[in-house]
């Protein structure tokens, strides 16, 4: 990638490295995948069609889209928020909600983000309600899904971020679709099993590298034993941005990081919550989401891979790009559209005959294709 971006890539990046406040909101903003059951099918053991959908190359395909923040943040003032909207606006917003109820059987607001009330109840480490709960940062995104999932009776934001949204730089966006083409062709075949190896680590990098913050703790062992970890101060928070800003080449925006895991949890979210898919959703990770009575929903996924679809062709013609490039084809020349919600099980939709779930990256499923017994625990 060091080899294919401008020379101005650099004075670019070097202008989004933020100062220690910003690092802060931006720090507390970021969040990972979507990962949870659904309250009422926890600990289940269901004996029905389960159908599964996975996205095909989630965070390649949200890195495509046009909500990414173009230049560094600047402070608002709150009473102006509404003259920044979020479909042109990144925001950061430092907030508190009152009086929440969740409004569906699926909870968003993890317990680990945020400062809450002593009432607070929680579906293992979900709100379901409370009389507040404050967010030291949240997107623009999130603060849309908070809005939809519960509610809430009051919001008080204290500060707010703004930056003016667009896409990436065409140039890694091109980078990015050439390694998923690449990874797509090259995939089953025997003797090009290193290049495809290759491909597909720097196609998962190409994310990695964005929402690896810079700021670490110190951890050091000298003469036999531990040094005290020392906690990051705001001093020495400064110290390692401007360390940052002095090197000569840096390539990533932390920013961005923090953008396309919101990307991904409103694409995954927006299926959880489609009509009659609240009650039937049994689980969801990232880029798949598990649902009983698929007989009854394939058609909400072909709905969306066609706006899915209307996003990259968009995308290419902003760029000059070649559609084609979004929809690669494999050694059998069946082709893998970026972005979509494939089915994993038969011409039903049916994946599983069984399914069970206790939590987040604990469950076990009889899969329709070998009636073998599956389980994953992470």
């Amino acid at each position: 990638y060091q080899n294919t971006v401008p020379g101005y890539h650099y004075k670019m990046v070097k202008r989004n490295i933020p100062d220690v406040v910003r690092w802060k909101l931006l720090n507390a903003s970021f969040q990972g995948g979507l990962t949870h059951p659904n309250i009422i099918h926890a600990n289940q053991h269901l004996y029905e069609p389960v159908g599964s959908h996975d996205e095909s190359s989630a965070y390649p395909y949200h890195m495509c889209l046009p909500v990414y923040p173009q230049g560094p943040f600047f402070e608002i003032d709150t009473s102006k928020v509404w003259m920044y909207p979020h479909n042109r606006w990144c925001v950061i917003y430092s907030v508190r909600f009152e009086g929440l109820q969740s409004v569906y059987y699926n909870h968003y607001i993890a317990r680990s983000k945020c400062r809450y009330s002593t009432d607070c109840a929680w579906d293992n480490g979900r709100l379901i309600g409370g009389s507040w709960v404050e967010f030291p940062g949240i997107t623009d995104i999130d603060m849309d899904i908070i809005m939809d999932a519960y509610k809430p009776k009051k919001v008080i934001i204290y500060r707010a971020f703004v930056s003016r949204k667009g896409y990436l730089p065409g140039y890694y966006i091109r980078f990015v679709l050439d390694l998923y083409s690449d990874k797509t062709t090259l995939k089953g075949i025997p003797d090009r099993a290193d290049e495809y190896n290759s491909k597909k680590s720097l196609l998962n990098s190409c994310f990695g590298a964005c929402c690896t913050s810079v700021i670490k703790s110190t951890i050091a062992y000298n003469n036999n034993d531990w040094e005290p970890i020392k906690k990051l101060t705001d001093e020495i928070i400064e110290e390692k941005l401007e360390e940052e800003r002095a090197k000569n080449n840096p390539l990533f925006v932390y920013a961005h990081g923090v953008y396309i895991t919101a990307a991904s949890r409103r694409s995954l979210w927006e299926n959880i919550v489609a009509p009659g898919m609240d009650e039937d959703v049994v689980y969801y990770d990232t880029d798949s989401i598990k649902y009983v009575n698929p007989e009854e929903h394939q058609q909400q996924f072909v709905e969306h891979n066609k706006k899915v679809d209307a996003n990259l062709l968009e995308m290419c013609n902003h760029f000059g790009f070649d559609y084609e490039l979004t929809r690669p084809k494999d050694k059998k020349g069946k082709a893998h559209p970026l972005g979509w919600f494939e089915n994993e099980g038969n011409e039903d939709g049916v994946s599983y005959t069984e399914f069970c779930t206790l939590g987040a990256k604990r469950y076990a499923y009889r899969s329709v294709e070998d009636n073998q017994l599956h389980i994953t625990v992470s």
